[in-house]
């Protein structure tokens, strides 16, 4: 299963975010501007 989490926080904020989740994921942060991928 892929999720993706969208947020309009920076990219700083988001690894409590995975921890809690326990799973790798695309990252869509700051309102659009950034998409990242949690496992690089």
């Amino acid at each position: 299963m892929h999720a993706v989490v969208v947020t309009g926080r920076p990219p700083r904020w988001m690894p409590p975010v995975l921890d809690a989740a326990a799973h790798k994921s695309t990252l869509i942060c700051a309102n659009w501007a950034i998409v990242l991928d949690s496992e690089s």
